[in-house]
């Protein structure tokens, strides 16, 4: 969403309040709203050529300045399929249709009205919530034609149903106006209940209200906030029938405004953010993805935290299970499991990786599956080490590497141009030792004393203090 939208979208002036409806007049209302866009158009869209043949016949009825009752009906509902076809005023059509006339596509728009039943009110309904916003001359004058027709009439039905329509769509700040009735409920269920599904949900004016609640989020969140309620909307506004997203184009814009909400919180996104993210995206630490053409750095590092923290939990399910037949390993993996995993929280473990050795692979597939696939593989194919595994842990800036075996654990400074690089695919084992600035042990530390000397050069190299675990 470009800053120039963002800023329009939040000067808007002060909305009026809702009109006040009974329950059942807001019931028959939806329910008649639906009625009208839902069933769908019974005028199967004409093929481009009956297309031109019909704005031909258009244009001479129009030219001609018949009645209403001189056209033919069924030319009167089906050239309703041009104000869906595409903007009536573009170079393409300009002297074929002269609906860029105000007087002349008011009077046209009166006469589908009135004569094309509901099949024609459907039309009208359908250009105006796939074809907004109404910037555009032609936009405008149908939705002041709309309303106009919609006011016509007497009894407390159609009065409710005239109220809903020129609150929640036809008003020119009705998609602000939508939003905030989505804020109040489930926002699927929403647009159901105003007759707002199949391509009429995916249309401009819902997108109009999705861009909404993004610039909305974008300037109420708190850093660290988290899912409020406005976000939940917004994702769930996002979505269609599980994981498919409603607005694909919008997917980068979609991605900052779910994420940077989490900014240093130092815990896990919601799972179903998550996914939907890594299926229509793929994974940011891999070159090349969908997340470098359009989503900002900020933004790509609360996934990648996000992700350490699944690559900690990973980690230490393979000692775990690596432990039942080698106790090396065993020994202070509950001291090593609460430092980190206390780092991560407080948001200074911003990216994990982890290299796998050749010996333990197969384990790591059965702890994990696919996902062990993906990890770095350890250069190294005998001796001891082949059976190590390796995470490569990124803190405040300094990089530290830990064994999965008793073992030192080495750390390089945020400056040192030697500090093995995350996300590589693989690793040669020199390179995870190579020209670290401190080797520091934890073994034979039963009371944990390693972890706060771990904390000290953390902030000596660094120049952040982090809290004990």
């Amino acid at each position: 969403m470009s800053g120039l939208l963002r800023g329009q979208l939040l000067m808007r002036p002060p909305l009026p309040p809702m009109l006040a409806l009974t329950e059942s007049q807001t019931a028959v209302a939806r329910k008649e709203l639906a009625g009208q866009l839902t069933v769908g158009l019974p005028i199967p869209r004409p093929s481009p050529e009956h297309m031109q043949v019909l704005r031909a016949a258009l244009s001479k009825m129009l030219h001609e300045g018949r009645s209403h009752d001189e056209w033919p009906l069924g030319l009167l509902r089906s050239s309703g399929w041009i104000m869906l076809d595409a903007h009536p005023t573009t170079s393409a059509h300009q002297g074929v249709t002269p609906l860029d006339d105000p007087a002349v596509l008011t009077h046209y728009l009166a006469a589908l009205w009135k004569r094309g039943g509901v099949s024609g009110g459907r039309i009208l309904l359908h250009s105006y919530l796939r074809l907004y916003p109404f910037e555009h001359l032609y936009l405008e004058l149908l939705r002041i034609t709309l309303l106009g027709l919609l006011t016509q009439g007497e009894g407390a039905v159609f009065e409710a149903r005239r109220t809903v329509l020129q609150q929640a769509l036809l008003a020119p700040e009705g998609p602000t106006l939508l939003a905030q009735h989505l804020l109040r409920g489930n926002p699927g269920h929403a647009l159901a209940s105003l007759g707002l599904t199949g391509e009429l949900a995916q249309g401009r004016f819902v997108e109009a209200v999705w861009e909404h609640l993004a610039a909305e989020v974008s300037a109420s969140y708190s850093p660290g906030e988290g899912f409020t309620p406005a976000l939940r909307v917004l994702f769930a506004l996002s979505l269609e029938g599980g994981t498919k997203l409603r607005f694909p184009h919008r997917v980068h814009d979609l991605a900052e405004a779910l994420l940077v909400p989490w900014t240093g919180r130092g815990a896990a996104l919601p799972v179903g953010i998550r996914n939907v993210l890594f299926q229509h995206l793929g994974d940011p630490r891999e070159a090349g993805t969908p997340w470098e053409k359009g989503v900002s750095i900020s933004a790509q590092a609360v996934m990648k935290q996000h992700l350490a923290g699944e690559v900690l939990a990973d980690f230490f399910t393979l000692l775990e299970a690596l432990a039942h037949r080698d106790t090396a390993v065993d020994r202070y993996r509950d001291q090593r499991r609460t430092l980190w995993e206390s780092c991560y929280a407080q948001g200074a473990l911003t990216d994990a990786w982890m290299a796998i050795g050749p010996s333990v692979r197969s384990e790591a597939s059965r702890c994990f599956g696919a996902r062990a696939q993906h990890y770095a593989e350890l250069g190294t194919s005998t001796g001891a080490r082949a059976r190590h595994a390796v995470l490569l842990l990124r803190i405040a800036g300094t990089t530290v590497v830990e064994w999965s075996h008793s073992a030192p654990y080495y750390l390089w400074h945020p400056q040192n141009a030697d500090a093995p690089t995350q996300y590589q695919s693989q690793y040669p084992y020199e390179s995870l030792e190579r020209n670290a600035n401190s080797i520091r042990p934890h073994y034979e530390d039963q009371r944990g004393d390693w972890r706060t000397d771990f904390l000290h050069h953390l902030a000596v190299m660094s120049g952040v203090r982090l809290l004990p675990p």
